[in-house]
């Protein structure tokens, strides 16, 4: 007998944020169209791009570059508030992450700056790496103001060291599909943040209509995924759909 496994459910209250990660492909078909459906519908907070190299559903989808795909968008509408889901520090010095933002603020009127460290790197524990994390995101809070609503950062990852830089800088933390009672206690824990949002990012296969949100959660993020025009806005309006308690 197979067996059924439920997904937790998320209850959203009136308050939280909700927000788009768009997939690679994005740029692939009537990219503009699409945005032109997501500013008319005014429904979602932050429209959000990743940071890969590859596509990471299929190698051989194309894949935008992450703050070039902003300035496009941003050129076109600057209305649209945008944010990166994240940006590894560790592969970009911090001028140059620096200068990103500051060439998105020059343009739009807010911007939500999340932030990684690839946490495989840190299994060894290397105070060289600790070091140059600790510059960059020092570097970064000390050439911006960080208020939550007009500009706002948080760092993304489930990892202790990743929870740990949460509380020193006073960021929001953004943890991906996991079992709810877990990302309540998280969040818990770490209590909101002055700099940045606590976010939940629902993945392209959670399935459950009704959303019921952790303590603590102040926005989630659905996962748009590649596809054609026609089904990403099936998506858009799946997403509009669920049921809000």
């Amino acid at each position: 007998m197979q067996e059924l496994w439920v997904q937790p459910i998320l209850r959203m209250s009136k308050s939280i944020k909700k927000s788009l990660l768009l997939p690679g492909s994005f740029f692939k078909d009537r990219w503009r169209a699409k945005l032109d459906i997501i500013a008319t519908e005014k429904r979602h907070n932050t429209i959000y791009f990743y940071d890969h190299k590859v596509n990471p559903v299929d190698k051989n989808l194309p894949v935008y570059t992450q703050f070039d795909a902003i300035s496009k968008v941003l050129d076109y509408n600057a209305n649209l508030r945008l944010g990166t889901l994240v940006t590894n520090i560790t592969r970009y010095d911090k001028d140059s992450i620096c200068a990103s933002i500051n060439n998105c603020l020059s343009i739009g009127s807010g911007f939500d700056l999340g932030i990684g460290i690839g946490d495989d790197i840190y299994e060894d524990n290397s105070s060289d790496n600790d070091l140059q994390t600790n510059a960059k995101i020092d570097y970064i809070l000390n050439n911006f103001v960080f208020d939550k609503n007009n500009l706002s950062i948080f760092i993304g990852g489930a990892s202790e060291y990743v929870k740990d830089l949460a509380r020193k800088y006073n960021l929001g933390l953004n943890l991906w599909n996991r079992d709810s009672k877990y990302v309540e206690k998280v969040f818990k824990v770490l209590g909101e943040k002055d700099n940045g949002r606590n976010s939940f990012t629902v993945h392209k296969d959670f399935t459950e209509t009704t959303i019921v949100p952790p303590s603590y959660c102040e926005e989630v993020i659905f996962v748009v995924k590649d596809s054609s025009f026609n089904e990403f806005i099936k998506q858009l309006d799946i997403i509009k759909g669920w049921k809000e308690s």
